[in-house]
C-alpha cells in the first residue's frame, strides 16, 4: 500500500531521505531518468543496482555514454521502455519530473503500477508538482 506523508511533513526532505537511506545492494529504479543525472548520482553515492529507463533514445544513448565515462556500467543500467513494462522487484523507486507527463486520469494506474514493482518494505519517492493532484490524491 502506498501511503502519503501527513501534511505537515516537509514531503521534499522527508522523502529524499528516505530514498537515500539504503543499504548496499538494493535496487533502485529511476522511472523517467532523462538524461541519467540522478541514477548516476545514486549509484556514485551507493552500492547500489540502478535502472533508469527512458523513452529517448537520444537519453538513453547520452545516459549509456555517461555511465561507461564513469566506469558505472556494471552497477546503473538504462533503458528504452516504458514503466508499464516493467516485471521486477525494487527496493526504491525514484520519479522525478516525469509523473506531470502521466495524465490525471492515469494517474491510479501509474500509482498501481509502481506499487507493483516495489519490494514489501520498498520506498517510492515522486516530488509532485500538480496542483490537481491534492484532489485525486486524497482517492488513492
Amino acid at each position: 500500500m502506498i501511503r502519503r506523508p501527513p501534511r505537515s511533513t516537509p514531503l521534499y526532505s522527508s522523502a529524499a531521505s528516505d530514498v537515500y537511506k539504503r543499504q548496499p545492494n538494493q535496487r533502485v529504479l529511476d522511472i523517467g531518468c532523462g538524461w541519467g543525472t540522478l541514477a548516476i548520482d545514486i549509484a556514485k553515492k551507493t552500492q547500489c543496482e540502478v535502472v533508469g529507463i527512458t523513452l529517448s533514445e537520444n537519453q538513453l544513448k547520452y545516459a549509456k555514454q555517461k555511465a561507461k565515462e564513469m566506469n558505472l556500467e556494471n552497477q546503473v543500467k538504462f533503458k528504452l521502455m516504458d514503466y508499464r513494462e516493467l516485471k521486477e522487484k525494487f527496493d526504491r523507486i525514484v520519479s522525478v519530473g516525469m509523473f506531470e507527463h502521466v495524465g490525471r486520469k492515469f494517474y491510479k494506474k501509474f500509482f498501481n503500477q509502481v506499487e507493483s514493482l516495489l519490494k514489501d518494505d520498498g520506498i517510492l519517492y515522486v516530488p509532485i508538482l500538480d496542483k490537481q493532484f491534492n484532489k485525486l490524491g486524497e482517492e488513492l
